[in-house]
């Protein structure tokens, strides 16, 4: 920017003086002057699964823990992950971040009583959380405020204080445990070999979820005898929950694919209760191990492969400042289509098969594509063809503006697939209507009759000649 000498004179004597106003004037004179960074526009977004690390924090209630759930750390450990082992009350024993760095890339809690999770509170572990991290929490019979707050800042309802989870026809007194055959039908969730056929033992605290939250999803429920009550005592009331409306293990996914689950029941996870399958598929999920999906190589174009043009053409300058010539608000980069033309749309999908450690098809059939300016003017389901690969083609709206291809793809259990690429759409040129309209063809015959009757009328009134004769008294 070139500066006018008079302001150069200006902006010295502000600066000689020592007073600090003169410095805040100073700083408001370059800032007027529009001494700032340009970011090009953004032409796309784009938010796709990724699978979760391996780096494992565990908080403890006690010691004794890590040895009466051995076979559920064990099976972790055999899947690659890197546990770390701390008690819950111990302050300055980790460090969830440094720097605002994740240190690790999951945080199981295994105290449902305790009062704080090491230096941490609440909040940092919402931060976790926003920052990518996936959280795995068990509750008890008697479960602390701390979790419970945790648990309500993500939309988990514990039920009340001294209440737990209970079914006079489905328990094994051996254990003292409830035996829930409600485990979620969602394979994205939990597989098969645990799935509603498979016995899973609970000693704990039920929970809800708002039915209206598509954020979450239901992994364990009750059975249709089991409720929720306070153990020994009779009251005529009804319980705070009945059946399937009692939730034992729930998970919730955030909209940055970070994951979220409450387990009402730490023994669940333990040696002596035998669920090791149906912990394990659970941490799974929890992990970001299952139900991961991605897209890559988005492309579109005309149906008959021809790209679409650049809004602005590429001109170099080299001999001229650059200040003189500045970049226009908009990316250099726009693509621009033509109204009316038939437009060609391709992903590729795919998801992550957390034991064989790689990326396989993703086979769907409700995969939907929309063309958006502020409404979709085209909603169209992208056909498979069965390796992954989706696409359609339709044409483009008889509407000219800046649209967007949105593919925004939510199921329970998935993580969150949402690309947007936007385009601009114009009218035609003078030169690309066509020579003649369908819709104007009345006016083309009112034009041409017009034209006939006008040579008719000039050729009988300059042709023709009036043979009216006149009588001799007339003339007179």
């Amino acid at each position: 920017v070139r500066f006018p000498l008079a302001l150069l004179r200006s902006l010295r004597r502000l600066y000689d003086s020592s007073s600090m106003q003169s410095l805040r004037v100073l700083l408001c004179f370059l800032v007027a002057l529009g001494c700032r960074a340009e970011a090009p526009a953004a032409t796309s977004l784009e938010l796709s699964g990724v699978p979760g690390g391996k780096r494992t924090l565990v908080l403890l209630q006690k010691p004794s823990v890590q040895a009466t759930h051995s076979h559920f750390f064990g099976a972790l450990r055999d899947r690659g992950h890197e546990l770390t082992f701390a008690l819950a009350s111990s302050k300055g024993a980790f460090s969830l971040s440094t720097y605002g760095v994740r240190n690790f890339d999951n945080l199981c809690i295994f105290a449902p009583t305790a009062t704080s999770f090491g230096d941490y509170s609440v909040y940092d572990v919402l931060d976790f959380m926003k920052s990518g991290g996936n959280v795995l929490v068990a509750g008890a019979a008697k479960t602390g405020d701390v979790v419970r707050h945790l648990a309500a800042e993500v939309g988990v309802d514990v039920d009340k204080k001294g209440s737990q989870v209970l079914d006079n026809v489905s328990y094994d007194a051996k254990l003292g445990a409830v035996v829930s055959y409600g485990a979620s039908p969602l394979l994205h969730v939990l597989h098969s070999a645990a799935g509603p056929e498979t016995p899973v033992r609970f000693q704990g605290i039920g929970h809800s979820i708002d039915a209206s939250n598509h954020l979450a999803v239901k992994i364990l429920e009750g059975n249709p005898t089991s409720f929720s009550a306070k153990p020994g005592e009779a009251t005529g009331e009804k319980p705070e929950s009945i059946g399937p409306d009692t939730l034992l293990a729930s998970g919730l996914q955030g909209h940055n694919n970070a994951r979220f689950v409450f387990c009402g029941s730490l023994p669940l996870f333990s040696d002596a209760f035998h669920n090791e399958d149906f912990a394990l598929q659970m941490a799974k999920w929890a992990f970001a191990e299952n139900g991961i999906i991605r897209f890559a190589n988005v492309t579109h174009s005309r149906v008959d492969g021809s790209p679409p043009e650049l809004l602005l053409k590429q001109k170099e300058k080299p001999d001229l400042p650059k200040s003189l010539f500045p970049d226009p608000e908009i990316t250099r980069n726009s693509l621009v289509y033509r109204i009316k033309d038939m437009l060609y749309y391709e992903v590729t999908i795919n998801t992550w098969d957390g034991d064989a450690q790689a990326w396989a098809p993703f086979h769907a059939e409700d995969v939907q594509l929309e063309f958006v300016m502020l409404d979709p003017y085209i909603r169209t389901t992208l056909t498979s063809d069965g390796d992954g690969k989706f696409s359609t083609s339709f044409m483009a709206p008889d509407k000219y503006g800046i649209f967007k291809f949105k593919l925004l793809y939510r199921r329970p259990g998935l993580s969150t697939l949402h690309v947007e690429k936007v385009v601009s759409v114009r009218p035609f040129k003078h030169n690309e209507y066509e020579r003649y309209i369908t819709s104007a063809y009345p006016y083309y015959t009112a034009a041409f009759v017009l034209m006939a009757a006008v040579t008719v009328f000039s050729f009988l009134f300059l042709f023709t000649e009036d043979k009216t004769v006149l009588s001799k008294t007339h003339r007179d």
